[in-house]
């Protein structure tokens, strides 16, 4: 199952976004961000529910992933969160230059910081 989403992304824990979030991607593969990774109608059903189990409203996290997340928003991305942006500011590590130095290609990017971004661990800054 990890194959269909790694194949063109890092592999990002379930546990960075709530389950509205990871619905709403599945519901729309057909633009996953601006390319189509529709999957077939099985395999669709095991990843969304692997997702959704798993969660960040699922696993028991939310205290810190999902807090001062507006329960009515639905990101799309770990980096709209209001938790990835306090972590990152506190550490002076929002910005272009630091990201370009650690050769990350987008915000996104956790393994260019994160060795074991992939298993959940983000300890290794």
């Amino acid at each position: 199952m990890a194959n269909e989403c790694s194949a063109c992304h890092m592999l990002y824990p379930a546990g960075l976004l709530p389950a509205r979030s990871w619905s709403a991607m599945i519901a729309d593969l057909a633009n996953h961000f601006g390319d189509n990774a529709e999957l077939d109608a099985a395999t669709a059903k095991r990843v969304a529910d692997y997702l959704t189990a798993n969660s960040a409203d699922g696993v028991g996290v939310s205290g810190k992933v999902l807090r001062g997340l507006d329960p009515a928003l639905v990101p799309k991305r770990i980096t709209e969160l209001p938790w990835w942006t306090r972590k990152h500011k506190k550490k002076g590590r929002v910005g272009t230059v630091e990201f370009a130095r650690k050769g990350a290609k987008f915000k996104g990017d956790c393994k260019a910081c994160h060795a074991d971004a992939e298993r959940g661990i983000f300890d290794d800054d």
